[in-house]
C-alpha cells in the first residue's frame, strides 16, 4: 500500500535500525524530530494511533462522523 504522507517513514529490511534502538517486536513506532531526539515511543498496538501521531507531528485528526466536537478534551 502506497500513502503520500507529509513526513519520512523508515523501512529497515536487515534491522539495522531496530537492533540500534532496541526494537525486539513488531509493531513498534518511534517519534524523531529534526535534530535526532526521539520524542515519542510506541510498542504494540494502539487504538488512538492516529490521534496520538497528529499530536506528537502537530497536525489536527479529521473527527470522524458521530465523534467529539471541536474543544471537548479526550484523554487517553
Amino acid at each position: 500500500m502506497r500513502m503520500k504522507l507529509p513526513f519520512p517513514v523508515l523501512l529497515d529490511p536487515k534491522s539495522s535500525v531496530a537492533n540500534s534502538y532496541g526494537v525486539d517486536g513488531i509493531p513498534y513506532m518511534f517519534v524523531i524530530d529534526e535534530n535526532g531526539t526521539v520524542t515519542y515511543g510506541q510498542a504494540g498496538f494502539n487504538p488512538a494511533l492516529e490521534f496520538v501521531l497528529a499530536r506528537q507531528l502537530g497536525f489536527k485528526p479529521a473527527t470522524p462522523n458521530g465523534g467529539a466536537a471541536d474543544g471537548v478534551a479526550i484523554s487517553y
